[in-house]
């Protein structure tokens, strides 16, 4: 978990060595490791001593999944011979406000999400490893939506819709998209996203945490070889006006590890 972003304080730069690596290594040597499951798949945190310059790297052209992962790494682990392969993958998200105020947040470097749409539309998007193009965007004011890039539009043009909850299809063509089906370039997930939205109708009056957790427990997906995507590997539930991230690794439900952004702390 990249907890913190520090500026780059530029000691290694002039010392004959790969200009940055200093630094690197300034941020591995603070990887901890936060979780001990005999599966061998953990749960680690790291903070970063460098400034990862998403603007050089977002205004480079990537045109395939590999020159992003090349991108990436590049960034991260500058002259250092490390490979990366990118997985296939899908998501399920979700936002509601509880008697206290508190809802899910997926912003990045926008206040609100309008701010984050205008963000967006700054940036020719590339999707990686055939995944949809959408982002979903939770802000203070509870303004929740959806940024698609239309699959029927020539320019991809990028529309952003209302909605509550959302998966691996388009909400602009929901209505065709159909449960435990794959649906071409729709997407697939519908299954999903029906689990949530009946969690999310039942427990209408009374949201909080305890039924952030439900939803995510519904649309959990098990290990299973045959499917396009399976074997849910982390589940998140973010507060935004304590600023804290509580996530469960591969359905340890029980097991929860806590963030804070305030304190840049674990528990």
């Amino acid at each position: 978990m990249d907890s913190y972003r520090n500026s780059d304080p530029g000691s290694d730069h002039g010392t004959g060595i790969c200009p940055g690596l200093f630094s690197r290594f300034q941020s591995i040597a603070t990887i901890k490791k936060l979780t001990g499951y005999a599966d061998g798949y953990d749960l680690y945190r790291m903070d970063i001593r460098y400034d990862y310059d998403l603007d050089r790297r977002t205004s480079s052209t990537i045109t395939s999944d590999q020159m992003l992962a090349d991108a990436l790494l590049a960034t991260v682990f500058p002259c250092l011979p490390i490979h990366l392969e990118l997985p296939d993958y899908s998501c399920s998200a979700f936002a509601f406000e509880d008697t206290e105020g508190n809802a899910r947040l997926v912003l990045d470097r926008a206040a609100t999400t309008q701010g984050a749409v205008d963000l967006l539309r700054g940036y020719d998007m590339f999707a990686v490893s055939g995944g949809d193009y959408h982002f979903y965007i939770s802000d203070a004011s509870n303004d929740n939506r959806i940024v698609e890039y239309d699959c029927h539009s020539e320019t991809r043009e990028l529309i952003d819709t209302p909605v509550r909850a959302a998966t691996n299809f388009y909400e602009i063509y929901k209505d065709r998209v159909l449960p435990n089906h794959y649906n071409g370039i729709y997407g697939h997930g519908r299954e999903r996203y029906d689990r949530i939205e009946e969690v999310l109708t039942e427990k209408a009056d009374q949201y909080s945490e305890a039924v952030a957790w439900e939803a995510l427990q519904a649309a959990q997906q098990l290990a299973n070889p045959d499917a396009r995507t399976s074997n849910t590997q982390w589940s998140v539930v973010y507060d935004k006006t304590n600023l804290t991230a509580k996530v469960v690794l591969r359905r340890n439900w029980s097991d929860i590890t806590t963030y804070s952004l305030a304190e840049n702390d674990v528990k």
